[in-house]
């Protein structure tokens, strides 16, 4: 498997179905959806509907249930994806045909909270260069990184 795109929702905002299908209709085709929730056995119900892995952690926290979903994946590249946001059908094309630019990469998302388009599409960041990440202006919607970046920060 060359990306996972793991969904991450806690409670049924009303959004997972469309979050699920724009995952599922990418234009790529090497790749897993997972769905991930941090406590929540209902959201089980998503996955099930669509085909789609479940990853039930115990509750914690969204950074931890997502770390734990990322444990049970074995892909090259990860997607991390909100209930609430939305993936462009070429995204994980562009992701995958731009791999050898950095540990980290951007993309177009549409994020569903206030319908507006978060287009950071060409940007290359390395991991490094993210962190702190709470004084970078990079919206979660939009990146994609390696793995094994994600396993040499912890």
């Amino acid at each position: 498997m060359k990306v996972s795109v793991i969904i991450q929702g806690f409670k049924d905002r009303g959004f997972f179905d469309q979050s699920i299908k724009s995952a599922l209709n990418q234009e790529f085709d090497d790749f897993e959806v997972v769905l991930s929730s941090d406590g929540n056995p209902d959201i089980k119900s998503y996955a099930d509907k669509y085909g789609i892995r479940f990853i039930l952690s115990q509750p914690m926290n969204h950074s931890g249930s997502v770390n734990n979903a990322i444990k049970n994946t074995d892909s090259e590249w990860i997607k991390v994806l909100d209930d609430d946001d939305l993936m462009k059908p070429d995204f994980l094309q562009n992701v995958w045909d731009n791999r050898h630019k950095g540990d980290l990469l951007q993309g177009d998302a549409i994020l569903l909270k206030g319908d507006q388009l978060a287009s950071y599409k060409g940007k290359e960041i390395t991991i490094k260069s993210l962190l702190p990440i709470g004084t970078n202006p990079i919206n979660w919607a939009t990146v994609a990184f390696k793995r094994e970046a994600f396993n040499a920060v912890g």
